[in-house]
């Protein structure tokens, strides 16, 4: 008995040791019958072996596998853009030569939107770059060039500040009404929306003098979201307010996709038909990954085609 005992935990110690192996797609290739096509041809691959799953880069942009793995990048350039609008001029309200709204940045700015933290942060004030309203007509800002601000991966905060002192003038501050906030980076051949409002822009605001007024949001969910700051009666307390956006880094880039071609619950197939063919005359250079896979174990092969697509 104690024999039977032994033999059926060597066995069991076999069978928990042993390790499926998990051989590489190495029959896997892919090939075409002309490397050369028109522009908008139909490209048809023709493809041996079997492996679990395929993987496709066309080779077109956002699909190089080249970009597949990069996270970052230096963008080429990264612009803001933003409209304003103010109240209309009359005897009551402050001249436009009393400007109160200025558009900033900070790259040392510690990201606590508490006075203290806000006014230890070196600002500096880019307003003079932005054209800015002068009435009650929408005013686009124009685009401003931000990537030249700051180098790397150093994050660049950017923030609107809004400054009144209505107790000792008989003039009314201004409302002012922020909208069409947008910021992109531009990179090789792909544009990355990093905000396309207030909201993705990651604005938080403060109120570092008259809690009582203050920045507000308008059309929380819209891409033609406001922020406003209302403009307080005469004789109020003197203001200042910001809002400030989260950190920006215009090395982050979005790495190209692939498509799956194939998954392991597919049937073999012996040739793939591009879904989208090639618009613009140019060399290309079309990637495959094959993959076998069991559990967390995988193994890969890269096949790759050069096309040439003439006009």
């Amino acid at each position: 008995m104690n024999k039977i005992i032994f033999l059926l935990a060597i066995t069991v110690s076999m069978v928990a040791c042993t390790k499926t192996t998990i051989d590489a797609p190495n029959d896997f290739t892919v090939f075409v019958s002309n490397a050369t096509y028109s522009v908008n041809d139909t490209v048809v691959f023709t493809i041996t072996g079997n492996p679990d799953f395929i993987t496709f880069y066309s080779g077109l942009p956002h699909s190089k596998y080249q970009f597949a793995t990069d996270t970052s990048m230096q963008a080429d350039s990264s612009v803001l853009s933003f409209s304003t609008l103010g109240t209309a001029a009359n005897s009551s309200t402050q001249p436009w030569s009393a400007n109160n709204i200025s558009l900033l940045y900070s790259t040392n700015f510690s990201g606590v939107m508490d006075s203290s933290n806000i006014r230890n942060a070196n600002w500096i004030d880019i307003s003079s770059k932005a054209s800015l309203a002068n009435g009650a007509t929408t005013v686009p800002s124009g685009s401003i060039r931000v990537d030249s601000l700051v180098s790397g991966t150093a994050p660049l905060y950017l923030a609107f500040r809004y400054i009144s002192d209505t107790a000792k003038t008989t003039y009314k501050s201004r409302k002012w009404v922020l909208s069409v906030y947008n910021l992109k980076s531009y990179f090789k051949d792909t544009v990355y929306t990093q905000a396309n409002n207030f909201t993705g822009g990651g604005f938080y605001t403060a109120s570092l003098a008259n809690p009582f007024n203050a920045w507000v949001y308008g059309n929380v969910s819209s891409l033609t979201q406001t922020l406003t700051f209302n403009a307080p009666a005469v004789g109020s307390l003197p203001d200042e307010d910001w809002a400030i956006s989260r950190p920006y880094t215009f090395s982050q880039y979005p790495p190209d996709l692939g498509i799956v071609i194939k998954n392991i619950s597919q049937s073999h197939f012996s040739t793939y038909k591009m879904t989208q063919n090639y618009t613009t005359p140019g060399t290309y250079i079309a990637t495959f990954i094959a993959r076998n896979q069991n559990n967390g174990d995988y193994k890969t092969v890269v096949r790759q085609v050069t096309l040439t697509i003439t006009p």
